[in-house]
C-alpha cells in the first residue's frame, strides 16, 4: 500500500532543498506550494519573474496536482502562455518531476535575453529531479 503523505513531504523537502529562498509550503492537507522562478538581468537590467502554484491531491502521485500561474512580472501573454503549455506537457507525460528547473522554464524565451541556470542541486537533469 502507497503512503501518500509520506511520499508527498519527502518530494517538499527535496523541493525546499532546490529552492530554498524561492519555495513556500501553503499547507500539508492538501499538499499545497508556490516556487517563485525569477530570471537573471536581461539586456535592459529587466528580470521576468513567476510564481507557480501546486495543489496535490490525497492520492498524489497517482493522480495529476493542479497547478497554476499566482503571480508574474513583466512576462508577455504569449510567453504566460508557454509556460502553461510546459506545465500541461509535463502533466500529460505523467512526468511530475521538476521539469520547472530554471533551466528548462528559461528556454522558452529567446537565448539572448535571460541566463539559464542550470538545475543540478541533486546532480539530475531537469526531467528527473522531483517536483511533487
Amino acid at each position: 500500500m502507497t503512503d501518500y503523505s509520506e511520499e508527498q513531504r519527502n518530494e517538499l523537502e527535496a523541493l525546499e532543498s532546490i529552492y530554498p529562498d524561492s519555495f513556500t509550503v501553503l499547507s500539508e492537507n492538501p499538499t499545497s506550494f508556490t516556487i517563485t522562478v525569477t530570471s537573471e538581468a536581461g539586456e535592459n537590467d529587466e528580470t521576468v519573474q513567476v510564481t507557480l502554484k501546486f495543489t496535490c491531491g490525497e492520492k498524489y502521485p497517482d493522480e495529476t496536482p493542479l497547478y497554476e500561474i499566482l503571480s508574474q512580472e513583466n512576462l508577455e501573454d504569449n510567453d504566460i502562455n508557454d509556460v502553461l503549455k510546459l506545465l500541461e506537457q509535463q502533466v500529460r507525460k505523467k512526468n511530475y518531476m521538476l521539469a520547472l528547473c530554471k533551466s528548462e522554464m528559461w528556454n522558452l524565451w529567446p537565448k539572448g535575453h535571460f541566463s539559464p541556470a542550470p538545475c543540478t542541486s541533486l546532480g539530475l537533469p531537469f526531467s528527473t529531479a522531483p517536483l511533487l
